[in-house]
This record gives structure tokens, C-alpha cells and sequence, in this order.
């Protein structure tokens, strides 16, 4: 049986493992004589600190310590380091105007002189047992002076809302102008059509199955201290802890296995991960914290949360001049990253020819958990708002909307192509996916759908969007493979699977490129004590960086094994061909597997020096480019409009992933982006009050998409390699969600056309659609 290589789909090996409870995630770690910890967390958004008293929670038998930030200043640590500008060198750079230092808010593990949102960490309360922790907790005593707060975005960059940090004049930490505004502004003067969308694309959270946990253990002989916490990555938080406790690297040893979810918001460090370590080094005992899922909705980093006012400048036959744009983040209390907006802005021109932009990017802190990537940071919301701009454009002028797309396309003879930002698309059929999607969709066919739910007494729309987005991220990884006599194969490197199919694809790159059996490679990740380098998973960068690192070991190890099948076989290396897992001495039937090669590599004394020892090799890629995923996407939806209820009837998606190693995996992913963009569309939204107060703090109140809202998805992959990777690959991970948000809107909207309705922003709740509705009426 031919071994499952790249382009074939194998079951996922690591399902039966996590199917049956034989996981390692965060919780599972359990070390002999740990504590446990809870924190205080302020009940406030925004308070000036003036007294924590703990001696009632001190004094709780079984309690071990109760920190603040005064013993954490006073042990001479420091701040969680954050990086918010993008770390991909072919993002653009976003610069405050005038030239002015962007402010980055010094990020403690607990909050010293304020709080500045509600569920930020006053106080770490270390016990014998959780339940002794948490009832200390509530022991500790915080005397507050209550402060104005701004939650919302908006009101935080007005001139006159309170100051989140007293050092600024304002609560703008960025502010920058991108493109031209002169040419932009000429064209609009020139068009015969203006079309304008000003919308909020909300605040969600990511909800992981996982709540997030943290165990620290200290070595007091050694003065080492192991973290074990599930995330994006080992590398960077060994490295921030370093930071934060002032060690050597050398001195933090960070451990992951599997874990249950992460979508970018656990790729930065967490304060949790420097108080337990921090703790277990006061205290010489490990300590455990696990937080429930009310702590993850108050204090895990948020997503999204754009509010954007555009507009697109058109010619009479429907040519797209010009874009226009204010795009305010709001990015929390404190900044986590600048990404979101900055790719956001990069790409709000999609797939279409906009020859001319403006838009002003703002970043701005408010009194709300701080934001940070979250799955395709930033491009779903420029996605709704070009593919919103679009339809609003065939309403309002008459076009019709497949043809209004396909004329202001990019041509494949003009890639590579210059966005109107400075992004260079690397390659692409646009049209065609475009038109393949309509064409699997069948459009053609839905007037009669739209017939029969009439018939049923329901609206039924349709509506469809293109997108594009980078894949980019950390730019550097390392992979080391080593073949042992043992007939097995070992891979090691920096990327942390959070449910992507690692432990599968990747060995089919493996077997492919060592002709070995997939039960003879073993992927080693998540242990900083094994992983000297890597970034991590996000920004579909793993099977990207992946794939070029392992291509150059795997090469490598052909190459030496070569040479000692040689010598072996008493010919030149030029006469050994390797297929299949086997050396071979061409025009002959000697041969020697790649296991024997090892073999003799490790104990033939024979051979040359250079030649003996492990059969391995490491490999780095330091990549400076982007790969750009593209797809289109069809929707259609059922209305109620009596409860104002929609239902997502049908959904089609088509996207370019250059090159699909393991297609199953691909179309999961795909399923899996398009259910959180249904959440996104129709249910997702954290808010916050006028007072700071998250009111949406549990699942009774925070709606989460469910089997029974999606239809059986139809979906395809488009092939067309990436110009910029060297396997033609360009990241698969997070094309489901990119443009799902704008297609169900286009859809509810045409769905809702005949009472006049032109807008609806998200999500699109039955209140929502139900007021719609009757604001139509009304104006009719």
C-alpha cells in the first residue's frame, strides 16, 4: 500500500487519542505537592486603587499567600511584554501622524495604581486547596474610587471621555493615514456614483472548548522554573517570562500538548503565566490555576470590535475610482496588538481593482479587555464592509451585483499585482473561483428556491463575497528531523497544533519526502527543552513554514544518506537513487533502506567522520513574504419576518489554497471558519454597558452557534500555486471565516429587499432583522 503523501486525506491520527480522553490539555498536568491558585478580580472598569487589604484572607487556614501588585513591584519584575506592531515584514507599517510615539501601556500581571477594566487581576491568592483560594478571594478587601469609564471604542477616542492612562491627551494610541488622499479625493469629485456604509463589526471572544489554565514549578537548586500552559507556542512565552522575571531564558522551560482551541486570542502571553511561576518561586511549591468560563469572558483577549465609516467612488459603468475609510480599533486597556487593524487597512481593497485609497486607522484605548488576532485578524471586517459597499452599490445604481463584481476584478495578467496599500498579490484566478462559486452554488437556480420559501410564508436571500487575506506571521521557524535504526522517524519543531491536524499533515509531508510508513514518524512539539526556535501557530504559518523547513531536513538527510548508501554499496553517490525509502545503485538490485542507512551511519566506523553519527538535520526559514489565500463564498438565508428569525438555508464555499496537503483537513477547516462566521453573522457579541459592565459574562447570555443553525456545507478547493512559497502553499487555516461575514449580510439584505431595507449590521439578530423591518414600514 502506497504510503498517504501530500494532496492525499488520511483519517486524522491524533482523533483517537482526543476522542477517547487520552489528551494532555492544560488541566491534566498535575504535579505532586501543587497548590492552587484564584485571583481577585476587580468588579469595577475603571477605579483608581487606594487600599487592598489582606489580612482576613491571610489568615483562612490552608491559605499560602495572598500577592498584589506591591509584592510584585517590590521583587523588581516587570510588565508583560507585548509586540502590537505586526512582526510580518510585508504588512505595512502604521505611523501616528506628525510623527508623533505610538504610547504602549505597561501591561502588570495585577493591576497597582487602577484598574482599567472589569475582571482585571488585583490580587493572587494561593491555597492548599481551589476551594480554600476562592473563598479567600473573597475575603480580600479593595477599597475602590470609582471612575468615569468608556468601553465602546467611539466613545473612548472622543476628545472629552475620561483618560484611561493619565500620561495621554487622549485615548488614541494610533493614528495614521494610509494611501493617497489627494488622488482618492480627486476621484470621488469625478464619480457618478458615491455609495457609503457606516457599520460596527462587533466585539466577540473566542470561546475556546479550553478555558485557559497555568501550572508553574520551581527548582530551587537548579533556580529553574517550568511553565505549563497551552497557547500559540512554547518559544514566545519562555522568552516573555524571561522578561518578566528577569532569568536567563535558559532558567524558563515552557511545556504544551494538546490544546482545546485558540483562534489567536491565546497566542499572547497571559498574566496568569507570571503570577504562577512567580508564586511557585516565593513559595518552592508548584501552583496551579485553572480559570472558569466566566474569568475567560471577562479576561481572555477579545476580537474584533471595529467601527468603520466608508465609501466607494464609481464611474457610470459601475468602475470602482476610489476608496474611503475611518477604521477605529478598539483595542482595551492595553495594547495587546496592532494587527488586526493593520492588516484590516491592507487589504480592505479585496480582489477588486481600486486604483485609489484613504483611510484613517485609529487605535484606541477604552475600559474593556484588551483585543488581539483573532482567526484572520482584521480581514472579515474590511470583508463585510468592501462586499457591503458592493451590493449597496447594485442596489442603489442599478447594477447587478455578479456583474458589478466581475468587471472591477484583478485580472490574472495583471498579477503580481501592487494593491492600492503597497500589498503585492502574488497569484491567483479570481474570476474563476468567482464564477466556479456562483456555478456550485447554482444561482441560476434561485429564484425557484426563493419561490417555494415564499410559499412557506419565509423571505429567502442570497448573497455572495469575495475575499483575500496574508499569510504571514512570525517569519522565522526551525524543524529537525532525525532517522533512527529503531525505523523511526522523529520531527521536531516550533509550531503547537490547537486542533489543525499537525500530527497528520505533517507527517504526510514525511512520508512523502522519506517514503516511509506514517507509523514511523513521530511529531515532537511544545517543549522548550526540545524547541530551541519557532513561532508558533497562527497566521496560517504552520503548514507554510512547515512544509520549507522539513523540505530542507528531509533533503538533507537524502543527500548525507546518499553518500553512506554509497559507500556502502562500493559506487559513487552519483550512481545512488533514493524512492520509496530506499537507496538504490542504479542499473543494479542492490539497495539499502533508509533505516539501514541509519544504522550504519551510527555504528559503520568505517565511513568517513563526516558521515557518522545521527542521520538528521535541522533546517531554519527566516521568511519575509506572504502568501495570499483567496476565495469566493454564497450564501443563502430564510427570514422570519414576524420573529425576525433567520436561518442559514444553504452555504457554498470555494477557496485557493495553492496547494492542499491534506484536503480533508483543508475542507475541517474551512467547515470550522464558516460555523464562527455564522456566529459572528447571526448571534456573537460581547457588550459592555455605559459603566464598563460586560453583560454578556456566561452562555446564557453570550449565544454560540450549535449543529442545528448550520446546513451541510458545500465546499471546494481551488489549486492554483502560491508564487511566493517554494511548495506553492498558501495557508488554508482561515479562509472559512474571512468572508462569511459579508456574504450572510448581502444575503439577509437581499432577502429584505422588497421592504426597503438596505443595511443591517451584526449580528443579525431576530430583534435586529424584527426592527428593520418595521423602521422600513415606517418610512415607507
Amino acid at each position: 500500500m502506497t504510503n498517504p503523501g501530500i494532496g492525499d486525506s488520511p483519517r486524522r491520527r491524533e482523533d483517537y487519542r482526543l476522542v477517547t480522553g487520552a489528551g494532555t490539555f492544560g488541566d491534566d498536568f498535575t504535579l505532586p505537592g501543587q497548590t492552587f491558585a484564584t485571583i481577585a478580580r476587580s468588579p469595577h472598569a475603571h477605579a483608581i486603587l487606594r487600599r487592598i487589604e489582606t489580612t482576613r484572607a491571610c489568615a483562612l487556614p490552608g491559605v499560602l499567600a495572598v500577592l498584589t501588585a506591591a509584592d510584585y513591584l517590590a521583587d523588581g519584575l516587570k510588565p508583560l511584554i507585548h509586540s502590537p506592531f505586526t512582526i510580518s515584514p510585508p504588512d505595512i507599517t502604521l505611523r501616528n501622524c506628525g510623527g508623533k510615539p505610538v504610547f504602549i501601556a505597561p501591561h502588570y500581571p495585577l493591576a497597582h495604581d487602577r484598574v482599567r477594566f472589569v475582571g482585571e487581576g488585583v490580587a493572587l491568592v494561593v491555597a492548599e486547596t481551589l476551594a480554600t483560594a476562592r473563598e479567600a478571594a473573597e475575603l480580600v478587601e479593595v477599597e475602590y474610587e470609582v471612575l468615569a469609564a468608556s468601553a465602546e471604542g467611539t466613545d473612548a477616542a472622543e476628545p472629552g471621555a475620561a483618560r484611561i492612562w493619565p500620561d495621554m491627551d487622549s485615548n488614541v494610541a494610533l493614528d495614521a493615514d494610509v494611501g493617497d488622499a489627494r488622488a482618492a479625493g480627486e476621484a470621488f469629485n469625478r464619480a457618478a456614483h458615491v455609495i457609503r456604509v457606516e457599520t460596527k463589526i462587533p466585539r466577540v471572544t473566542g470561546v475556546t472548548m479550553e478555558v485557559r489554565t497555568a501550572l508553574a514549578a520551581y527548582e530551587p537548586d537548579s533556580g529553574r522554573i517550568t511553565l505549563y500552559a497551552g497557547g500559540g507556542g512554547v518559544v514566545r512565552p519562555k522568552m516573555d517570562l524571561a522578561h518578566m522575571l528577569g532569568l536567563e531564558p535558559a532558567k524558563i522551560r515552557v511545556v504544551a500538548k494538546d490544546v482545546g482551541g485558540n483562534f489567536g486570542t491565546r497566542n499572547n502571553s497571559y498574566p496568569e503565566f507570571a503570577l504562577v511561576a512567580w508564586a511557585a518561586r516565593r513559595l518552592g511549591r508548584p501552583v496551579k490555576w485553572t480559570g472558569d468560563r466566566t474569568e475567560s469572558f471577562l479576561s481572555d483577549y477579545h476580537g474584533r470590535d471595529l467601527t468603520v465609516s466608508a465609501e466607494l467612488a464609481l464611474d457610470s459603468s459601475g468602475k470602482f475610482l476610489a476608496l474611503r475609510a475611518s477604521n477605529i480599533s478598539n483595542i482595551g486597556a492595553y495594547a495587546i496588538s496592532f494587527v488586526p487593524l493593520t492588516k484590516g487597512t491592507e487589504l480592505m481593497s479585496s480582489i477588486y481593482h481600486v486604483p485609489t485609497v484613504s483611510v484613517r486607522a485609529r487605535a484606541v484605548y477604552s475600559n474593556s479587555s484588551p483585543t488581539t488576532p483573532y482567526r484572520s485578524a482584521g480581514r472579515p471586517e474590511v470583508m463585510f464592509v468592501i462586499e457591503r459597499l458592493i451590493d449597496r452599490a447594485a442596489q442603489t445604481c442599478g447594477f447587478d451585483r455578479l456583474a458589478l463584481r466581475r468587471m472591477n476584478l484583478i485580472p490574472p495578467q495583471a498579477l503580481p499585482y501592487v494593491n492600492p496599500f503597497g500589498m503585492t498579490y502574488d497569484s491567483g484566478l479570481y474570476e474563476k473561483v468567482f464564477n466556479d462559486a456562483i456555478s456550485l452554488a447554482d444561482w441560476s437556480g434561485f429564484e425557484a428556491r426563493r419561490a417555494a420559501s415564499m410559499a412557506k410564508g419565509l423571505r429567502r436571500g442570497i448573497g455572495t463575497g469575495c475575499y483575500i487575506e496574508s499569510a504571514s506571521g512570525a517569519p522565522h521557524e526551525r524543524a529537525t528531523v532525525k532517522v533512527s535504526p529503531e525505523n523511526a522517524v522523529t520531527v521536531t519543531i516550533g509550531t503547537l497544533s490547537a486542533g489543525q491536524g499537525h500530527e497528520t499533515s505533517f507527517v504526510q509531508l514525511v512520508s512523502e519526502w522519506l517514503g516511509v510508513a506514517p507509523d514511523a514518524v513521530t511529531l515532537v512539539t511544545g517543549d522548550t527543552d526540545l524547541i530551541t526556535a519557532g513561532g508558533g501557530s497562527h497566521s496560517g504559518r504552520s503548514m507554510r513554514h512547515a512544509a520549507t523547513t522539513v523540505r530542507r531536513a528531509t533533503s538533507e538527510i537524502v543527500a548525507k544518506g546518499r553518500r553512506i548508501a554509497a559507500c556502502l554499496l562500493g559506487s559513487d553517490a552519483a550512481d545512488i537513487s533514493f524512492a520509496d525509502g530506499t537507496f538504490r545503485l542504479i542499473g543494479s538490485n542492490r539497495s539499502v533502506d533508509l533505516f539501514e542507512v541509519a544504522a550504519a551511519a551510527v555504528s559503520n566506523s568505517d565511513l568517513p567522520e563526516d558521515l557518522r553519527g545521527s542521520l538528521q538535520a535541522t533546517a531554519d526559514v527566516d521568511s519575509r513574504v506572504s502568501s495570499f489565500p483567496y476565495g469566493c463564498h454564497v450564501a443563502e438565508v430564510e427570514i422570519d419576518i414576524d420573529t425576525g428569525l433567520v436561518t442559514l438555508a444553504r452555504y457554498t464555499a470555494i477557496d485557493d489554497v495553492g496547494r492542499a496537503v491534506n484536503p480533508m483537513i483543508v475542507q475541517g477547516q474551512t467547515h470550522g471558519g464558516i460555523a464562527q462566521g455564522v456566529g459572528e453573522a447571526l448571534m456573537e457579541r460581547c457588550i459592555y454597558d455605559s459603566t464598563g459592565q460586560l453583560l454578556t459574562a456566561s452562555f446564557m447570555d453570550y449565544a454560540m452557534p450549535r449543529a442545528t443553525d448550520l446546513p451541510m456545507f458545500e465546499t471546494a478547493i481551488s489549486e492554483v500555486p502560491s508564487t511566493t512559497h517554494p511548495l506553492g502553499l498558501r495557508g488554508g487555516g482561515e479562509g472559512g471565516i474571512t468572508p462569511a461575514l459579508g456574504v450572510i449580510a448581502n444575503a439577509i439584505v437581499d432577502g429584505l429587499r422588497e421592504f426597503g431595507v438596505t443595511h443591517v449590521d451584526l449580528p443579525a439578530t431576530p430583534e435586529r432583522i424584527w426592527r428593520a423591518i418595521q423602521q422600513a414600514h415606517t418610512a415607507s
